[in-house]
């Protein structure tokens, strides 16, 4: 248990503005080639998603507008398990994974330790 809350505590405290800052980074990093297109295209799809997420709260048809986000999200996740398969170290450096309980402790040495404050 203690590694998932250890876990859970690094998701905690990774906060949009951190995560922004690192897609913003692996943005850069991609270039203008195959990568830099799929990778504005998935921005795209996610601020098409956000506006038809937000466009649900009074919208006339409220069904048809959740259809559409619908779509959308699932096509986000389509699109990034694309990426996650075509292009592994942009993926890991877009969206970093927490460091598991064990592999924080084979970087300790004996006598040290780690304080998370959440």
């Amino acid at each position: 248990m203690s590694g998932r809350a250890f876990e859970g505590a690094q998701w905690v405290m990774a906060t949009q503005a951190a995560r922004g800052v690192a897609q913003v980074g692996a943005r850069a990093a991609a270039g203008d080639g195959i990568l830099g297109q799929t990778i504005r295209r998935r921005q795209q799809l996610e601020d098409q998603l956000k506006a038809a997420r937000k466009a649900i709260i009074g919208a006339p048809d409220v069904a048809a507008t959740r259809a559409t986000a619908a779509g959308l999200a699932d096509a986000l996740n389509k699109l990034d398990a694309e990426i996650r398969e075509s292009f592994p170290e942009y993926a890991d450096l877009a969206n970093p994974q927490p460091l598991g309980y064990e592999a924080l402790r084979a970087h300790l040495r004996d006598g040290e330790a780690l304080a998370v404050l959440v």
